[in-house]
């Protein structure tokens, strides 16, 4: 814990707390939406949409992350050699 901040600067920790809420929010919406389309099926078609829903929240944070990548860039915040 002492070497932390020599590790991590303060706005590299603040854009990754700052991104977690927006992750989490993508994977529940995604884990909502496919749960209420499931409308008869039992067992089965629940495995089905929760394989879907997996995947579809991967590539969704992929692309969100790729997002905030170019964003901080253009705003000239983030990742800096130290």
């Amino acid at each position: 814990m002492d070497r932390f901040p020599q590790a991590v600067s303060l706005t590299n920790y603040l854009i990754g707390i700052g991104k977690a809420p927006v992750f989490a929010a993508v994977i529940a919406s995604v884990g909502c939406y496919q749960g209420f389309q499931i409308k008869k099926g039992g067992a089965d078609c629940v495995g089905k949409r929760v394989t879907i829903s997996v995947v579809q929240a991967i590539f969704l944070v992929i692309v969100v992350d790729a997002v905030f990548s170019v964003l901080f860039s253009w705003l000239g915040i983030g990742l800096r050699p130290r």
